[in-house]
């Protein structure tokens, strides 16, 4: 995570990721600083720490939020973290604190708390002895050697040395720290010129009735989810919009509500599916049932919301999921990964032959522990709770299960060449990962007209392992799809490389791209995720932006139907 002597580019990517736009009646932006020491006997017990920082609203799952693990060798504690509002609307937060070894965490820390209007304040987390291996139950942490409410009032900071800050009850938002006011107070007159009727006015800002935080794109639609829930606009033919039975084969370019109650902790799309997990662990799909996709036990197409994995009982809570063409996989909160779906080349993880063609409801993959997972049309790939290390199985064809050899499918996780990884994202048949240091990025598999943009331009169509794309872009988080890539690096600027034959790249035009190539000079950029011929991203400020292929109405109506080679702000109702 980030330490006391934080880089340039790691506290440029707190500060530009996490603090946008604070308060626009005060000169001074809020902000907590969380610092994390330990004693000297879990000092020498672990190897790494990982830091987890979101909104509260997203706990505890927190899978949209800042996520980063440094080697303790590399940059021993104390460490400094640096947080504040992620929006205007959103005054509290929550971070969870995981000093690790080989085999996974050896003890967690959970804050949640609230910030103050022009104040800088702190919290103080320290790892003991006492609590190792004390598992608390959500919105719970270990203090004192045991379990108690996470629920911090944060102190003026001065920036010295302090006592573990002293975890209390979980009352009112004056109990964490945050100012017991109206949203009002903050919202001055102002004058704008907002592009969006719905947009607000505060502080001389437009300010969007609907912040976007998840993104994820399908082949011809789009859902997003933020403020008010999930939004879906685009193709519907079957139902993966999620607006009813009475609406499929109905496209929509307006984003409509998907009736799901509930906060959402991790959204994604498939070819012509939906899935989302929610802040209780509940996994919900919708939309195309072929190959049994979505998990329901061969319920066929639904144009609902409808959950999944429910047989396998009540204490499993889902923390992440992935969608492609014909499976799907999800990693619980314990960092159990369960597939599901087309499973006749391995790509579900179950190690068995024969392989059987489909399998109607989540399987879990046993024997390893997955912090994140990711598909790809017949393979799946996931970084392992061991130092982010990535394992891919399934089809092996082009190489995208990474493996040199030219088998036909990989029915075990293997490894593959070993990298510190923060993030992976796989699509059609090929994969990409992140390290977590240098912000580099590798690819492997299907590479026809080097659509992975590697530094190697000679490695020809099939690439078995992973390869280093070009350029020395830092970034922070990248995006696989089809036939092209984009990422934001650490300074918030957008990349984007690969096909662009309908102008996925926003580069105003439709030439392809074998490498990284910034997107204007923006450095406001938060997240961005990719479909197959159509991208969208947002600002730090929660404003939706889709270009590329817009046929379906995949772009939106504010965006119309024709390709788009530039970023166009999506409105909503």
């Amino acid at each position: 995570m980030v330490y006391s002597d934080l880089v340039p580019s790691v506290r440029q990517l707190l500060l530009g990721l996490i603090l946008p736009h604070v308060f626009a009646c005060t000169e001074e932006p809020a902000q907590v600083l969380v610092y994390v020491t330990a004693d000297e006997t879990m000092q020498s017990a672990a190897t790494d720490l990982r830091v987890r920082v979101c909104s509260a609203s997203e706990a505890p799952g927190c899978a949209g939020g800042y996520d980063e693990r440094r080697a303790l060798e590399d940059a021993p504690l104390p460490a400094r973290v640096p947080i504040g509002p992620p929006s205007r609307l959103d005054q509290r937060f929550w971070v969870e604190a995981m000093l690790l070894d080989e085999s996974g965490a050896i003890a967690t820390l959970h804050a949640e708390g609230g910030f103050v209007a022009g104040e800088r304040r702190s919290i103080r987390l320290h790892f003991s002895a006492d609590c190792a291996g004390e598992l608390c139950g959500p919105r719970q942490t270990c203090f004192e050697g045991g379990c108690t409410d996470a629920c911090y009032s944060t102190e003026p900071d001065d920036g010295a040395d302090g006592p573990p800050s002293v975890p209390g009850a979980c009352g009112g938002l004056v109990d964490a720290g945050a100012p017991d006011m109206p949203i009002d107070a903050f919202v001055d007159g102002g004058t704008c010129d907002c592009p969006c009727a719905t947009d607000a006015c505060v502080g001389g800002e437009c300010v969007p009735s609907v912040t976007v935080q998840r993104l994820a794109l399908g082949e011809q639609h789009t859902c997003v989810s933020g403020t008010g829930g999930i939004y879906c606009f685009g193709e519907n033919t079957y139902g993966q919009l999620g607006l009813g039975d009475e609406r499929v084969g109905m496209s929509t370019d307006l984003p409509e509500r998907v009736a799901l109650e509930g906060t959402v902790v991790d959204l994604a799309a498939g070819s012509r599916n939906t899935c989302a997990v929610l802040s209780d662990g509940t996994l919900h799909c919708w939309g195309d049932d072929g190959d049994a996709r979505l998990g329901t036990l061969d319920r066929g197409d639904v144009a609902v919301p409808t959950q999944v994995g429910a047989e396998l009982g009540a204490g499993l809570e889902f923390a992440r999921v992935a969608l492609d063409l014909r499976h799907a996989c999800a990693v619980t909160t314990t960092m159990a990964a369960y597939c599901w779906g087309r499973a006749d080349e391995g790509q579900l993880g179950s190690q068995e032959e024969p392989l059987p063609t489909t399998v109607t409801g989540p399987t879990r993959i046993t024997g390893i522990a997955f912090e994140a997972i990711t598909v790809g049309d017949d393979f799946s790939c996931g970084l392992t709770s061991s130092a982010g290390s990535p394992r891919c199985w399934g089809a092996n064809g082009a190489g995208e299960a990474g493996q040199p050899a030219a088998t036909e499918y990989v029915l075990a996780p293997e490894a593959l060449p070993f990298r510190r990884y923060s993030q992976i994202d796989a699509d059609h048949r090929r994969a990409c990962a992140l390290t977590a240091d240098s912000g580099q990025v590798y690819c492997w598999g299907l590479n026809g007209g080097n659509r992975s943009g590697l530094r190697d331009t000679s490695m020809g169509s099939e690439v078995r392992e992973p390869s280093r794309v070009a350029g020395d872009v830092v970034f922070a988080r990248i995006a696989i799809g089809q036939e092209h890539n984009c990422g934001v690096d650490r300074d918030g600027a957008l990349w984007c490389w690969g096909f662009n034959r309908d102008g996925q790249l926003a580069l105003g035009d439709t030439m392809d791209r074998d490498e990284p190539t910034r997107v204007g000079t923006d450095t406001d950029w938060a997240t961005v995720d990719t479909g197959a011929f159509h991208t969208c991203a947002t600002k730090t400020d929660g404003r939706l932006f889709c270009w590329g292929r817009g046929l379906s109405a995949q772009l939106s109506a504010s965006c119309g139907r024709d390709d788009v080679a530039e970023p166009c702000r999506v409105c909503f109702p």
